[in-house]
Order: structure tokens, then sequence, then C-alpha cells
């Protein structure tokens, strides 16, 4: 077993435990390794954390609609709609639209997870769009005026 699954073991059977407490659960271990550890439950969505007036406390989400995995978060219709429809959209070579779709993906993500996911594939989506075209050719929001009205 690994740090990061007996220190979620821990942290779910006590649950309101300050980091320094968990740290000390564990003394065999690096104080950093133990860190790392209650720091990545916490990205992926596994961890909540409360602040109080003398830190930071930490629990297990019980929630079931927002859990670690990806495809958890995926189970949901519009999400699995909305992503077929942006890699369509790719497919067609339509980037920008489908950085938009990816986008509004990334607002209603759940955990850090997905969150970090949609939002690697909007900027791959935007780098690609981006690809082969010069500077003047790819205008983007914001600079072009409408013809005449940009001379001065």
């Amino acid at each position: 077993m690994n740090i990061t699954q007996m220190a979620f073991e821990f942290i779910a059977k006590n649950p309101d435990q300050k980091m320094r407490d968990i740290i000390a659960a564990f003394p065999d271990c690096k104080p950093v390794s133990v860190k790392s550890a209650v720091y990545r439950l916490y990205t992926e969505g596994r961890l909540e954390t409360k602040a109080t007036s003398c830190g930071f406390i930490y629990r297990v989400i019980n929630d079931a609609s927002c859990c670690d995995d990806l495809q958890d978060d995926f189970k949901s219709r519009g999400n699995l709609e909305q992503e077929k429809a942006a890699k369509k959209l790719e497919e067609r070579s339509l980037y920008r639209r489908a950085a938009t779709v990816w986008h509004q993906l990334s607002t209603s993500s759940c955990s850090q997870k997905t969150l970090e996911y949609y939002i690697r594939q909007k900027n791959a989506c935007l780098r690609k769009a981006r690809m082969g075209k010069s500077h003047t050719e790819c205008l983007l929001a914001g600079n072009y005026c409408g013809g005449d009205l940009c001379i001065d």
C-alpha cells in the first residue's frame, strides 16, 4: 500500500485532521512525502479542506457526484455529448469552436483532474488553430475594427 492510500484511509477514519496530525500519524515516512500525498488527494478531488483559525483541516468528500476518477465526471450525458461535439469539431478543423466547447466543459467540471483535462484539450485546440497561420491572418477578438473604421 502506498503513502497516498494510507493517508486517504487515515483521513477517512479520522476526519477533520490538520496537516501536522496527518504527518505525525506516519512517523516512518518523510513529512514531504505525506504532504505531497495529501495535496495529491486534494487536487484529485478526493479530499476537501476547511479553513479554521489555526490552519486547514482535511476530510474525505462523501458526495458521490464528485469522484476521483475521470470517468465518473463523464457519466453525465451532457458532458458526454459536449465532448463528442468538441471532438467532431476538431476532426473538421474547427479548432476555435472546439476550444469554446472544451472551455464550457471546464467550467462545469467537478474535480481538479477533469478540470485540468478539459483545459489541456482547450489549449491544444488553440495551438492547432494558430498553427500554420501568420500573425496577420489570425484575427483575435477585438483586433478587427470593421474596415474603414480602423484608418487613422
